[in-house]
């Protein structure tokens, strides 16, 4: 029921794509994001090198069981 409504609000306000993930992410996504890194694919966007952050967003969203991704 939330699910829906979140997306109906998410359309409502603009978002063209509305999509829900774990707030932890798995060890075969980090993996390939770290290559993705080590490859320099991130060019100027210093940000992405906060894999840590990344890693566990319950540790900066204490709490936290899934990111609502726009």
């Amino acid at each position: 029921m939330m699910t829906s409504q979140i997306k109906s609000k998410a359309k409502e306000l603009g978002f063209d794509l509305v999509a829900f993930s774990p707030a932890k992410m798995e060890e075969k996504y980090l993996a390939t994001y770290e290559s993705w890194l080590k490859e320099g694919h991130e060019a100027d966007m210093a940000y992405m090198q906060k894999i840590e952050r990344r890693r566990d967003l319950t540790k900066t969203l204490p709490g936290a069981k899934t990111v609502i991704v726009l």
